[in-house]
């Protein structure tokens, strides 16, 4: 997309300082993720476990490390989800949720299938707001003005019917439809989805007796998850970096687990797993 090609050229030129970079953005998508689960109460113990996941599903495989645009997208996409939260029983959100939409709109400037996350924030508007039409159209119109404006400077270089055919077309019709995994990723794929659903099973249990606005909260997080493997439809591959998004649903339901987990040992072990996997992905790779 445009606005990543425009650094893209630089990170490749440069490998190092975009690992570097890789580096500080995933950490930036850490904190940013641990204060949204506190600052609106959706994790209910205050700790550093979200963000401490995040880094390490973040840097699972070494190519999750190259700062990806999923990447440039993902830490909008939080900041526009830390808005619309706090719109909760406030009387007026015109603003909130506005620039919200417009985060998402710059967000799919950088990663396209992005743009399927506006109909999340349409179900977030509506589970934590009451019906107010001119929020539904703040959202609309903050989302398309970095569209428009993009737009018409492509227009009026007259080049318009090309990036159309460049940026959204061809990325979609000439994905590739298998997900791709090294033989060194399947032990910590099938580490990944144990402990998937040991903290699916446990959320089950636990959020029957959160708070109003907890319950809201977790019921947010499952649609981000959701959309998080529906934005795959339209991607250009299933490689690891397509995954981005499920990160940061992922690394609450596993936060969550590892705080409520009644058998430690059990707890203990699959993060020891865990480990285990990222490093002989790390080792594999390397040899």
């Amino acid at each position: 997309m445009p606005l990543y090609g425009s650094v893209n050229e630089f990170f490749v030129a440069h490998p190092l300082t975009a690992v570097i970079t890789g580096f500080f953005m995933l950490m930036g998508e850490a904190f940013l993720l641990n204060f949204l689960l506190q600052q609106h109460q959706i994790l209910t113990r205050k700790n550093w476990l979200p963000a401490l996941l995040t880094v390490v599903f973040g840097s699972c495989t070494p190519g999750l490390l190259w700062p990806l645009p999923e990447q440039f997208a993902g830490l909008l996409i939080l900041a526009a989800l830390y808005l619309l939260l706090g719109t909760y029983r406030q009387d007026k959100a015109l603003s909130p949720v506005f620039n919200s939409g417009m985060l998402l709109g710059i967000a799919s400037l950088f990663y396209f299938p992005a743009f399927l996350f506006f109909f999340f924030f349409f179900i977030v508007v509506i589970m934590l707001r009451p019906f107010v039409w001119r929020e539904w159209l703040m959202l609309l119109i903050g989302f398309l003005l970095p569209f428009i404006y993009s737009g018409v400077w492509f227009f009026w270089n007259d080049s318009l019917d090309d990036s159309a055919q460049r940026y959204l077309i061809d990325p979609i019709l000439d994905r590739s439809f298998f997900l791709k995994l090294d033989s060194s990723d399947y032990f910590l794929a099938a580490v990944t989805l144990l402990l998937l659903i040991v903290s699916a099973g446990r959320l089950m249990s636990s959020s029957l007796t959160s708070a109003l606005k907890t319950k809201k909260g977790i019921g947010v997080i499952l649609w981000l998850m959701f959309f998080s493997l529906v934005v795959l439809l339209p991607a250009p591959n299933f490689a690891s970096g397509s995954f981005r998004f499920f990160i940061y649903p992922f690394a609450f339901l596993a936060s969550n687990y590892f705080l409520a987990a009644r058998r430690l040992w059990i707890a203990e072990s699959i993060f020891t797993l865990l480990l285990a996997g990222i490093g002989v992905a790390y080792w594999l790779e390397g040899m």
